[in-house]
């Protein structure tokens, strides 16, 4: 159910980008128009490949525990590691974090709704900065969520006998979730392939023009449809992060593990700590649905 409600939310952040999309064309923008379709139809790929991963994982996970409850999970890391690395891609890639796929084509519709400024018209500018607005609540939302979905399912204690003896995941599931998690790593990456064969159809619907698509190199930076450049570079971004995990793992190896000790967890005085005592999802998600109880139904 948690994974059916994020398909809701993915739907209409595509259709964002469709309306944005055709409110600038109907304001004279073609470009800003392609834009914002780009943006949305990048991110029905995305949401294709990053949805995909989730769900087997998802499968993995009640296939394995017999359980889709979370407050019954936990711990599942140990049990099907390849499943919980293959699902936290998917969920990074959801919560629009970079260098995965999800980042890419939301900050374009973030481009576009930005761009909205250059029409010099107050309303329309204004009905754009609260349309950013909701696409970034909408963003921490969703990360606040799978942070949820992986802690209480893949970290800490296994809160149920079924958690506790998962059967572990068959390799044609981790290898076809191996595969989706790639994908969705490319296509953060070097998201111009997608771009460059969505080129014809941008430019049949909005009618700028895409000779750009053709020319578009891994390290250059996303191209704006007017003729200029977007401040923002993929490939850059992950050879960056790429360096900066390199870094972090040779530091690592140079101090050695002789200088991390294992000591419990002080824990008040309580002799042996069991999986009741760990936050549980309800516990997690209560602070946000007090803020939010106005719009639950009665």
């Amino acid at each position: 159910r948690l994974l059916a409600y994020h398909s809701i939310e993915n739907i209409g952040i595509i259709l964002m980008g469709i309306g944005a999309s055709l409110a600038f064309l109907d304001l004279g923008y073609p470009d800003l128009a392609a834009l914002a379709m780009a943006a949305a139809l990048l991110h029905t790929w995305n949401h294709a490949l990053f949805k995909s991963l989730l769900f087997l994982g998802a499968g993995a996970v009640v296939g394995g525990a017999g359980t889709r409850d979370l407050e019954k999970l936990g711990g599942l890391i140990r049990r099907m590691p390849g499943v919980a690395l293959g699902f936290l891609v998917g969920a990074l890639a959801i919560s629009a974090l970079p260098p995965f796929n999800g980042f890419v084509s939301e900050w374009l519709l973030f481009q576009s709704f930005f761009a909205a400024f250059a029409t010099g018209s107050a309303g329309t500018e204004m009905v754009f900065s609260a349309l950013a607005a909701v696409l970034a609540l909408t963003s921490g939302l969703a990360a606040y969520c799978f942070v949820k979905a992986f802690g209480i399912t893949f970290l800490a204690r296994p809160r149920s006998a079924g958690a506790g003896s998962a059967a572990p995941a068959p390799a044609s599931l981790v290898g076809g979730m191996g595969i989706l998690a790639t994908l969705c790593l490319a296509f953060g990456v070097v998201p111009f392939v997608a771009l460059r064969l969505a080129a014809p159809a941008l430019g049949e619907l909005t009618g700028a023009s895409f000779g750009w698509a053709t020319s578009l190199a891994p390290l250059s930076s996303l191209p704006d449809p007017s003729g200029g450049s977007l401040p923002f570079a993929p490939g850059v971004l992950a050879i960056l992060l790429a360096v900066g995990v390199g870094v972090a793992w040779v530091a690592w190896r140079v101090r050695g593990r002789a200088a991390v000790a294992d000591r419990p967890t002080w824990d008040c005085g309580v002799d042996a700590p069991n999986a009741r005592m760990e936050y549980t999802a309800s516990g997690y998600a209560q602070p946000l649905e007090q803020v939010f109880h106005g719009f639950y139904a009665p």
